[in-house]
Parts: structure tokens; C-alpha cells; sequence
């Protein structure tokens, strides 16, 4: 959203770094456990040259991917399918209740609606119509008569 002179946020949003940008939480886990297994087994303290440290990053960077390429496969991948397939089964059994809840709703609205017409019929018919405007003065049956008589 900002100004990106340098294409950082094209570049690094470009779809070949999905599956790095997939793995890279896994590298992060196993990097630690491997690092403390590479160095923690050895009774010395390791002495690195400026050439020796890059194939040392290289070196781990490679492995931590590797490994979590595997939890990946392993442990990932197969809950997220889980979780989809329960999301999915989650997602049809809402469609199916809120399409009979639809098809209830229209039920009773299109009940109502006939309820509403026939009694509209019935107001708006000549004969009733006097017998509703006595019933809503307070007349009886009898005023009903003589209200279509005159």
C-alpha cells in the first residue's frame, strides 16, 4: 500500500516462494534441536573461519528445510486435511440447515401471506366490509344489517 521503489513486496510475494513461505515455520522448529545435536555431541567448542561460517548457515539452513519439509508431510499436512474435511462436512451440514430453514421460513411466510389475503378478501368483500366498520365502531350483529340496508 506504501511506495515500493525497490518491488521488495513483488518479489517476495511471487508464487515460487509459497513453498518456502509453507516450510519456513517447520525450519524454524527443527533448526534449534539440530543445531544443539550437530554442536552439543562435540567435547569442543567449534572455530569457524569467515568461509567456514557461511557453509555452516548454508549447511543448516539446508537441513532445517529438509527436515521441515519432512514434519511437513508428516504432521502438517495431514491435520490440515483433517480440518478441511471437517470443515467441509461443518460447511454442507450448515447449507442443508439453513436451506430447510429457508424452505421453512418461506413456508410460513407464504402461510402468512394467505392468511393475510384471505382476510383482505374477506374485508374487501361488499358484504363484510359494513360488518368491519361496525365491528370497529362497536356495533352488534344486528347494526351490521342495517348498515347494508341503507
Amino acid at each position: 500500500t506504501g511506495i515500493d521503489p525497490f518491488k521488495v513486496h513483488w518479489f517476495l510475494s511471487h508464487r515460487t516462494f509459497t513453498p518456502l513461505a509453507r516450510l519456513t515455520y517447520n525450519a524454524y522448529l527443527v533448526h534449534l534441536p539440530l543445531m544443539i545435536y550437530q554442536h552439543g555431541s562435540s567435547p569442543y567448542l567449534p572455530v569457524f573461519d569467515s568461509l567456514g561460517i557461511l557453509g555452516e548457515v548454508i549447511y543448516f539452513i539446508v537441513l532445517a528445510y529438509f527436515f521441515g519439509f519432512i514434519l511437513y508431510m508428516i504432521v502438517e499436512k495431514p491435520f490440515m486435511n483433517i480440518i478441511a474435511a471437517g470443515f467441509t462436512i461443518l460447511q454442507k451440514r450448515r447449507n442443508n440447515d439453513s436451506l430447510i430453514q429457508q424452505y421453512q421460513q418461506l413456508e410460513r411466510s407464504m402461510s402468512v401471506v394467505s392468511d393475510i389475503d384471505s382476510e383482505t378478501i374477506h374485508l374487501s368483500s361488499p358484504i363484510h366490509e359494513s360488518n368491519a366498520i361496525g365491528s370497529i365502531q362497536g356495533g352488534n350483529e344486528g347494526d351490521y344489517h342495517q348498515l347494508d340496508s341503507s
